[in-house]
């Protein structure tokens, strides 16, 4: 009877193996780093650390992510950056938050030994959060200057200020400001960079008094 138009058993499973789709592999993400031109902030740290993950990287499009990624926050949030004064926008709204803008740069922090443009940011970064921090500490979002701008309609102890873009209280906003102070005094202790030392009292004071308004 299997010689009457049926197919063997072998010839079935040969069947379905020429049958089978092999896809082809997917397309790689697109670059959609902004141009040179157009980056708010160049760390030449990050981009040898990008060039480095390209380079070793097996996967490539984990790849292509790393450099689309990793270097998002200096390319298009550093609205100012300085020694002594470094905004940086949550993202969509021209706003700095406590919390997001540590963590947005804490993955470059172990590159400011070798980067002084890079340790400024994170200088003047901590300088804005311990002024923020006198302005309001309970507020958790600032403009960055007394533009008005945010939630100023809210009803709140201590009122809205023009500096203030929210007024919420929140335990990690506070928080963040620790953590940045430790972690930055971690890379830079023993330096003359060390906000902490004798010679840079303007600033161990500053830092005093927001902590003691932390605490």
């Amino acid at each position: 009877r299997l010689s009457q138009g049926f197919d063997t058993p072998s010839e079935n499973r040969n069947a379905k193996r020429s049958a089978i789709f092999v896809p082809s592999s997917p397309p790689l993400p697109p670059r959609v780093r902004p141009l040179p031109s157009e980056r708010k902030f160049r760390s030449d740290s990050v981009e040898s650390l990008v060039t480095f993950m390209e380079g070793n990287l097996a996967n490539e499009e984990v790849a292509v992510l790393f450099s689309n990624c990793f270097p998002n926050t200096l390319d298009t949030t550093v609205a100012q950056a300085s020694s002594n004064d470094t905004f940086i926008i949550t993202g969509d709204i021209p706003a700095l938050w406590l919390r997001d803008s540590l963590n947005q740069v804490w993955p470059y922090l172990p590159l400011v030994r070798d980067d002084p443009p890079l340790l400024d940011l994170f200088s003047g970064l901590l300088k804005r959060h311990l002024r923020s921090v006198l302005t309001d500490p309970y507020a958790n979002a600032f403009n960055r200057g007394p533009t008005g701008e945010g939630h100023q309609t809210d009803t709140r102890t201590p009122p809205m200020r023009p500096e203030v873009f929210e007024g919420k209280f929140e335990l990690d906003s506070l928080a963040s400001v620790l953590r940045l102070s430790w972690g930055l005094w971690a890379q830079v202790r023993g330096r003359q960079e060390d906000f902490l030392a004798p010679e840079n009292e303007p600033v161990a004071l500053l830092w005093l008094q927001a902590v003691e308004l932390i605490l």
